[in-house]
This record gives structure tokens, sequence and C-alpha cells, in this order.
């Protein structure tokens, strides 16, 4: 469960940063996230979770790199 809540902090800090961008168009095709190992989530759920969560919106196709 802790990727569903990182996945709505992801998404809130993305939208911040696109309204704060001078075009409010702006798109994101990569996003790099770098996960500790004590964080306990397992980054392909990570990855399952933001793309179910962005099908459909501005950030539908960004790729999500994680490094652990």
């Amino acid at each position: 469960m802790h990727e569903v809540d990182m996945t709505k902090c992801l998404l809130l800090a993305l939208q911040q940063w696109r309204e704060e961008q001078a075009s409010p168009q702006a798109m994101v095709d990569t996003i790099h996230l770098d996960v500790g190992r004590f964080t306990c989530v397992e980054p392909e759920q990570l990855r399952f979770t933001f793309q179910a969560a962005v099908a459909g919106s501005w950030l539908d196709g960004a790729q999500l790199q994680i490094e652990e």
C-alpha cells in the first residue's frame, strides 16, 4: 500500500510543478525517482500503480524510471 500513497504524493508534486511552469501545457516524458531500500516499496508495484493512476491524464505515456 505504500505504493499508492507514494504515487499520490508524486502526482501532487508533478501537478504543482506543471502549474509553476511558464507554459500550462508543460509535458513530462520520463520521471526519475530514487527509492531507498528501507522504504518498503516494490518498484514493479509502484510502476503499475503509477501507470494506472496516470491513464487518460496529461501524464499518460510518461515513463517512471526507478533507481534503487
